[in-house]
């Protein structure tokens, strides 16, 4: 059967959808298809690029000496130059990586929330959301859930609790084919009441619950079919 997964915060807020239904034709979907690399490894590098002040050069060949999916390739070199500037305007004075936590959708069901780093410039420390994807930037509905639960996580947290927080996002705009590089502090994303961030989180997990049943119905129907055919449980004569 195929897993659902809800990887980070981020997915959460860029899965979401009004409906149980839209969340869950979305969850089933990636379940099948799942994306054909991820951005981790970029998001493991960037703690050291600035901490060491990488150049853009730097990064290229980093990237293009450890990375050896094309497609992860050609995207993490997208990023290489727009990352370079992000760096250039930071001084930090200390740089340091950010144990994963853990963020409760319900009782069941939570998800990591792990930054790549917090780092120190003037007067105090700041934590920043990076935001890989190219394609499908979230809408204002899911910027919204994401502060309302990073404004949480952060409240919460003695450790992160005097950080401040920014989105750092390389997407393409809706309608434009080249990445840009905008970085919103967390308390100009749209603001959402907390009873609307719990409504929301609730459609978001009754979608999960329903992507669930589904997966389940659809592999007990797979195995009845295989039964039926007489397969079930037969070698494979090729193995």
């Amino acid at each position: 059967m195929a897993r659902l997964k809800l990887p980070s915060v981020l997915h959460v807020a860029r899965i979401w959808r009004p409906t149980a239904e839209g969340v869950s034709t979305q969850l089933i979907a990636l379940s099948k298809s799942s994306p054909p690399f991820s951005y981790n490894p970029l998001l493991k590098m960037v703690r050291s690029m600035l901490a060491t002040k990488t150049s853009l050069a730097e990064m290229e060949v980093l990237i293009r000496h450890g990375v050896k999916l094309e497609l992860a390739q050609k995207s993490y070199l997208e990023i290489a130059p727009l990352l370079a500037k992000y760096f250039s305007e930071i001084n930090p004075i200390f740089v340091h990586e950010v144990s994963t936590r853990s963020y409760a959708l319900s009782r069941e069901l939570r998800v990591p929330f792990d930054p790549p780093m917090v780092y120190g410039r003037g007067r105090g420390t700041h934590l920043p959301i990076f935001i890989f994807w190219k394609n499908n930037p979230l809408t204002e509905a899911q910027k919204g859930l994401l502060a309302s639960m990073i404004h949480e996580m952060v409240a919460q947290d003695p450790d992160l609790d005097l950080a401040s927080t920014s989105v750092v996002d390389f997407s393409a705009p809706r309608g434009a084919g080249e990445r840009t590089l905008a970085e919103t502090p967390l308390d100009d994303l749209p603001s959402i009441s907390r009873s609307d961030r719990d409504e929301m989180l609730s459609v978001l997990v009754a979608g999960y619950k329903l992507a669930l049943e589904r997966l389940q119905v659809g592999a007990r129907a797979s195995e009845e079919e295989k039964v039926h055919r007489g397969d079930a449980g037969q070698a494979d004569l090729f193995l």
